[in-house]
């Protein structure tokens, strides 16, 4: 059986125009996570840069505290980051 293009006029059986709208659908609900996730990634990447130069001004400031301002800044990349590859994931 060969397929034939659609052509103007012609009834699409309400089956495939069902699935072509779930298709559509789907292909929003994607897209949005693509942008959530994008808006997230950048989000995280230039929170950990301000964190990493406020992290750098401390030490050269307060370096008693040097310690604690590695800890404090790794253990927030490390929480951006499972945030990220959560919505990775789901």
């Amino acid at each position: 059986m060969a397929i034939e293009p659609y052509r103007r006029g012609t009834l699409i059986p309400r089956p495939v125009n069902r699935n072509i709208r779930y298709a559509h659908e789907d292909g929003l609900v994607a897209a949005a996570k693509i942008e959530a996730l994008q808006y997230a990634t950048q989000t995280a990447l230039l929170a950990a840069g301000s964190a990493s130069a406020l992290e750098t001004n401390l030490i050269q400031t307060i370096p008693l505290g040097e310690p604690r301002y590695r800890a404090i800044a790794d253990a927030f990349v490390v929480g951006a980051t499972t945030v990220i590859y959560r919505m990775g994931m789901h």
